[in-house]
This record gives structure tokens, C-alpha cells and sequence, in this order.
């Protein structure tokens, strides 16, 4: 079968097979043809020609009568159907998700798919619940951004073993040989190390969570390891604070925060670091807090360094961070869903996106003090 521009191949077959329905070709109570001889009709796999017939069952055209055959049961109205992509997003800050969010339906509408979304907000029983849904609808294809947990959705895993058209966003499974759209997290990382330690920060100390866990926090603390072993400054054991265990969606007057507040405050106390460093924006939040309630000035008493921006959501000025590039992941994640509903040829099933370091005067150079840029940011 020729291919028709972006649109899905078994929706090009299920258009073909609706227009012979209603030419008659395939009259009310006929049987069409079985599944083996349309996958040698229309020169496609098995999964595209069951895709097709999926959408014809659902639209009550046809129906599959064991020991029968397909059935055809009504002819079909005169409008085609609209197209539709799911996205599954664990929940997002103003920091990272909202634009990719908005560029995403952009992308959609550009290709002609409207966007379904679903919010599973860091809870994997609805991440498996909109999966199935959303699966089952069906939707042409499925974006996915996982929940941060140790443990992955053995669904999510079982669909995207089977070859079901889903790409995931940000966060890697890893093992699982997915279709991936993600910045490129060890490569922003290593950026962010060097950038420090051209800046002679040797001591440094990152805050980082004692129960979420996700492949893009893993590889910006290896990435950080790396580069400082690299320069002859190894981190010690002290380096690494992964203790917090309030999240972006713990109210900010809860006693969880308050712990990890004082957390903190106790880490910084007990042996002062140079510059701290915040592997997301909610961190940057609790850290923030921590260092106003110490009276701690940044950059003049300590430097600060943060992924992904919190100006928005918190109404404060920005520190140094690294900004991910949110509308090219959007872009190239659409891109490549589409390439694989249209079974075209996909020469990187996994796409990393590089990020950039947006500087706000927050990292004092201890280096060449006369370099520093201007104060801007004091907690």
C-alpha cells in the first residue's frame, strides 16, 4: 500500500475498507475478506490490517463472528472520524512540563491529531488505568512521561513489548528498549560539574530525594560523580543529601516540609559546602527556604545551582539553572510516534536533547572573583 502523506497506514486501510462498505462493495451481511488475504492486499503487517478492523468494530461497521468470518453491519455515515493521540504526564511544575504540554498539542494539531490528556499525578494505579484506557480507545499512538518510582508499570512495560505505538518522554526505562524522547540528562549534568568546577567549587552538595527515583535525577548525580573525579576532586560521602521526602505536590505548610527544611538547614550547618546544587525545581524551593530562614545570602555567603527554572511558580527571582529545551522534545516526540504509527524507517529509536545553562548570578567564581556577575538573586 502506498503511504498517504502522515497519515496512519491502518487508518488509510480502515478509510479504504469503510468506502467499500459504502459502495457497496462489501454489502450489509457479507463477510470481508479474512485478515491473512488483507495483509497480502494492502502489503502490511498483521498488527496495522487488526488496527484497522479495530476502529471499524468500534464504530459498530463490522463484527469479528467466530467460526463465521467479519461481518458487516451497518454502512457507514458520511463523516470520517477524528484522529487521536493520548499523553500520560506524571503531574508537571510551571518549571518543566507546562510548555512541553502546550508544544505537544501544538505538534498534534499540526499533524491533524487532537490530544487526549491525562494527569496520572505521581500515582502509578492511574498511570495503569489511563494507559488501558487510552490504549483501548484506541488512540493512534500513546505519549507517556512515567511516575518517579524505583519499580516501572509492568502494563506500560507489557504494551511497549508488544510493540504498541508509545514513546516515552523524559524519563528512560531502563532496559526496557523503548521509543524515547528525552534531554539528554548525563550531558547537561557533566555541563553543569564543569561549569562549577571551572569556578573552583570543590565542595559542593546536591539535594536529591530519599524515595523518588527516576533515570534523569540518576544520571545528573552520576554525570556530577564523573566529572569531579575527572578533575581530581572526587565527592565524598557528605556531597550527595538524598534524604528529602516531601514532593511538588506536598502542601507547603505540612509538617513533611518543615522536616526536610530543617534537614537542610542541618546538612549546610554541619559542614558548609560552597555552592549547592538542586537536582529540580521543588528542591530548589525547600533549599531556598532553608537558606532565607538561615540568613544565608546567595551568592556572597553561598552559591546556587538548580535544574530547570522555579521564578514562575514561586514569584522569586531565578538562579543559575539548566534550562531543558521543552518545544524540541515536543517536536521530535510527536515526530517519532508518528514515524511509527506510519511504519516508516526509524534510524534512533532513542533522541536525546541537549539543554543549556541560563545564568542568573548566582555562582560566585572563587576562581577569578572579578569575574562574578552582579548580585541578583538573595533569599
Amino acid at each position: 500500500m502506498v503511504k498517504s502523506g502522515n497519515t496512519p497506514l491502518y487508518t488509510q486501510i480502515y478509510k479504504d475498507i469503510k468506502a467499500k462498505i459504502r459502495s457497496g462493495a462489501y454489502p450489509v451481511n457479507s463477510l470481508i475478506p479474512p485478515e491473512k488475504s488483507l495483509i497480502e492486499e494492502y502489503g502490511v503487517s498483521r498488527i496495522t490490517i487488526q488496527n484497522a478492523l479495530k476502529m471499524l468494530v468500534n464504530e459498530d461497521l463490522i463484527k469479528r463472528r467466530p467460526g463465521v468470518g467479519t461481518v458487516v453491519l451497518s454502512e457507514p455515515e458520511e463523516a470520517d472520524q477524528p484522529h487521536f493521540l493520548g499523553l500520560i504526564m506524571s503531574g508537571f511544575l510551571e518549571s518543566f512540563g507546562n510548555t512541553l504540554l502546550n508544544h505537544l498539542s501544538l505538534e498534534a494539531s499540526k499533524r491533524g491529531y487532537f490530544l487526549i490528556v491525562k494527569f496520572a499525578n505521581e500515582d502509578q494505579t492511574l498511570e495503569k488505568k489511563y494507559t488501558d484506557e487510552l490504549i483501548n480507545l484506541p488512540v493512534d499512538g500513546l505519549l507517556i512521561d512515567p511516575v518517579q518510582r524505583a519499580f516501572y508499570d509492568s502494563k506500560l512495560v507489557s504494551y511497549i513489548l508488544r510493540g504498541k505505538p508509545i514513546v516515552v518522554i523524559d524519563k528512560a526505562l531502563n532496559g526496557i528498549d523503548s521509543l524515547l524522547v528525552s534531554t539528554d540528562h548525563y550531558g547537561g549534568a557533566l555541563q553543569c560539574a564543569n561549569y562549577l568546577i571551572k569556578r573552583g567549587h570543590r565542595k559542593i552538595r546536591i539535594f536529591s530525594y530519599k524515595i523518588i527515583s527516576n533515570s534523569s535525577l540518576d544520571r545528573r548525580v552520576q554525570a556530577f560523580r564523573h566529572a569531579y573525579a575527572e578533575a581530581g576532586w572526587p565527592l565524598d560521602e557528605h556531597a550527595l543529601l538524598a534524604r528529602i521526602n516531601s514532593n511538588y505536590r506536598t502542601s507547603p505548610v505540612s509538617t513533611l516540609v518543615e522536616r526536610d527544611v530543617n534537614t537542610i538547614k542541618e546538612s549546610l550547618l554541619n559542614d558548609p559546602p560552597t555552592c549547592v546544587v538542586v537536582l529540580e525545581s521543588y528542591l530548589a524551593y525547600l533549599t531556598r527556604r532553608a537558606l532565607r530562614e538561615l540568613k544565608w545570602r546567595v551568592p556572597q555567603d553561598i552559591s546556587f545551582f538548580g535544574f530547570d527554572s522555579n521564578s514562575f511558580i514561586y514569584s522569586s527571582d531565578n538562579y543559575t539553572y539548566l534550562e531543558q529545551n521543552e518545544p524540541q522534545i515536543a517536536e521530535t516526540a510527536i515526530d517519532l510516534l508518528l514515524r511509527y504509527v506510519n511504519e516508516q524507517a526509524i534510524t534512533r529509536r532513542q533522541i536525546f536533547i541537549p539543554s543549556s545553562i541560563r545564568e542568573h548570578g548566582t555562582v560566585k567564581n572563587l576562581v577569578n572573583p572579578e569575574d562574578q556577575e552582579p548580585t541578583r538573586w538573595v533569599p
